[in-house]
């Protein structure tokens, strides 16, 4: 026998509009930062002596996509955000605490917080790198970390 619905109190009514309100306004806040990025395009792209990056940029977030020449170079540096490193394809050699790592298609390395780190480029490589917000990844004023001097020798 089918059960009949009946309609509930006032406040049990009230109750399922405050609730499908305050629902629908988290549903919003949720999507109203969400955001496509399309790497296949360059124009939002920084480079730097071989160093190509671009970023997508959430509230807390970021995920770089990264393109090296073979050659490109990371200066030593630290900082205080975790990093992960993806490597799609190539081959990155990353000096993480005193030891090297080789990074070829498919592998990742953690970079924890404040250890020293730097890479050389063995070979062309794309790789994807997330952190925690990083202000000079958007406006690229860590450049100089890219910048090889090799490369820009000046006659005296």
């Amino acid at each position: 026998m089918p059960t009949k619905h009946t309609k509930g109190t006032k406040k049990e009514e009230k109750f399922e509009l405050i609730y499908f309100g305050v629902f629908s306004c988290i549903s919003w806040a949720k999507t109203k930062n969400m955001k496509q990025y399309d790497w296949n395009r360059e124009d939002k792209r920084t480079t730097t002596d071989g160093y190509s990056r671009e970023v997508a940029v959430g509230e807390k977030v970021m995920l770089a996509h990264v393109k090296l020449d073979e050659g490109a170079i990371t200066a030593s540096h630290s900082h205080a955000h975790e990093e992960i490193i993806y490597v799609v394809h190539g081959k990155w050699q990353i000096n993480l605490g005193g030891k090297e790592f080789i990074l070829e298609a498919n592998q990742s390395l953690i970079v924890p917080p404040n250890v020293e780190h730097s890479s050389l480029a063995l070979a062309e490589t794309l790789a994807v790198v997330a952190t925690n917000y990083r202000p000079e990844w958007t406006d690229n004023s860590d450049f100089l970390l890219h910048y090889n001097t090799d490369n820009h020798l000046w006659a005296v």
